[in-house]
């Protein structure tokens, strides 16, 4: 029972050091992002109020930014597979442009 409770206590402590320690699983050597100070000091005094980290927050924004693209991206597909189907939107299309 000893020994039991010896081996899941080092578990534990080795989990703890692992948490605690610089050097993170899912750090990776050029993922950095380098803000401006100005920036990142908005970020940090948000982040304190949401008590999170700027980190999270710029991890957000990303996904957000990327988001939208693929969506501004399927919405063009979209369009063109009408103006295939549909000629008369293209040269409505290039009409308008011209005027």
């Amino acid at each position: 029972m000893e020994n039991k409770f010896k081996e899941y206590m080092g578990k534990l402590r080795d989990s703890a050091s692992q948490f605690l320690s610089d050097k993170r699983e899912d750090d990776v050597e050029g993922t950095e992002v380098e803000l401006e100070l100005r920036d990142y000091t908005l970020l940090q005094s948000v982040a304190d109020e949401r008590r999170t980290t700027v980190k999270v927050l710029v991890d957000q924004a990303i996904r957000a930014f990327l988001a939208n693209e693929a969506a501004l991206n399927q919405e063009e597909d979209i369009q063109e597979e009408r103006k295939r189907a549909n000629p008369l939107l293209a040269l409505d299309g290039i009409a308008r442009r011209n005027n």
